[in-house]
């Protein structure tokens, strides 16, 4: 299956007269931030309203200072609406973005997407299998660069908020245009969206490098489990609930990603965390080695991603504990 075309993907936006959006599982400002501009986009092009949810009761303290310092008005979007609750049959579309699998919208692993609704999907991840019935997917470091690609093709114009949530999505997701899988056309697009929303990038910046009491408690929980082995091309750490609960962080707590705490271990090929929540062991990898490719292993532990940064995740039913659930992950690994 290929791509759909940008007029395509923008005709089957504008001639739904009832779509919804479920934000990504994941809570990264990318998802949000481009589930927010399409919200924008096609209440310009067609004055419809699309309906906004997200699995997330709330935001974390870090991504929620990151939203009050530059005013991204949240108000459309309805928060610890998980999908697996929902009823999708009043809907006519269903639209995707940011989504490298069709299920990480929700939070439950039981989750199955509605098959009788037409869906939309607009992403990033090269892991991505083209679910929807229009699909327009590339590989930027962004899924608002993907996006703005859509809409640049069909000379959409943009006013100052909508650049300014394209350009905080494409910024924080690339690591300010500093990751592996950004295109050339990005540092372009930077550059004309900061024009047009008048938004300096260097403000984001700032918020984005403060550290939080919670961001300085995962780190603790990071290095206290970390384990290096002599000759091994990688390194792992973990966080069980009972960790986050002896720092008095509440276990489902999602700001800074325990993974990047180690990602610039010197030496090794590639990193990993394993993080408990309620359901499942929750994997996340990434490339310390720019060319060694760890989206291999996301994809055979339900997930997927980038070649540098992706993710997967273990069902609880599956293993005893966090211990057995690593010692899979180890197995994986050293079997690739």
């Amino acid at each position: 299956m290929e791509n759909n075309t940008p007029k395509e993907i923008l005709e089957a936006l504008k001639s739904s007269n009832k779509p919804i959006l479920c934000v990504d599982g994941r809570m990264d400002l990318d998802a949000y931030c481009s589930a927010l501009a399409v919200y924008n986009i096609v209440k310009k092009l067609s004055g419809k309203k699309v309906n906004l949810f997200s699995s997330h009761p709330a935001l974390t303290g870090y991504h929620l200072r990151i939203v009050k310092a530059f005013n991204i008005d949240l108000s459309e979007i309805k928060m610890g609406a998980d999908p697996i609750t929902l009823d999708f049959s009043p809907y006519d579309l269903q639209i995707f973005i940011d989504t490298g699998t069709i299920d990480h919208i929700s939070q439950n692993t039981e989750f199955k997407a509605d098959t009788d609704i037409k869906k939309v999907n607009i992403d990033h991840h090269v892991g991505n299998l083209l679910y929807g019935n229009y699909n327009y997917v590339k590989e930027y470091s962004s899924a608002c660069s993907v996006f703005y690609e859509i809409l640049k093709s069909e000379n959409v114009t943009l006013d100052a908020y909508t650049a300014k949530l394209l350009l905080i999505g494409m910024l924080s997701d690339s690591s300010f245009l500093r990751n592996s899988n950004v295109h050339p056309q990005e540092f372009a697009d930077i550059a004309e969206l900061t024009r047009i929303s008048g938004f300096q990038p260097y403000k984001l910046n700032e918020v984005m490098s403060a550290s939080t009491i919670e961001d300085t408690k995962i780190r603790k929980i990071v290095y206290k489990n970390l384990v290096t082995t002599k000759g091994a091309n990688f390194a792992y750490s973990f966080g069980a609930v009972s960790d986050y609960e002896s720092v008095d962080l509440d276990p489902d707590f999602k700001g800074l990603p325990p993974v990047d705490v180690i990602k610039t271990i010197e030496g090794l090929d590639f990193v990993f965390f394993v993080r408990e929540d309620k359901e499942k062991y929750n994997v996340s990898f990434r490339s310390v080695n720019l060319d060694f490719d760890i989206v291999q292993f996301a994809t055979k532990l339900n997930g997927g991603g980038h070649k540098v940064a992706a993710a997967g995740f273990i069902p609880k039913s599956e293993v005893s504990d966090i211990q057995e659930a690593i010692q899979r992950v180890i197995t994986l690994v050293s079997n690739s």
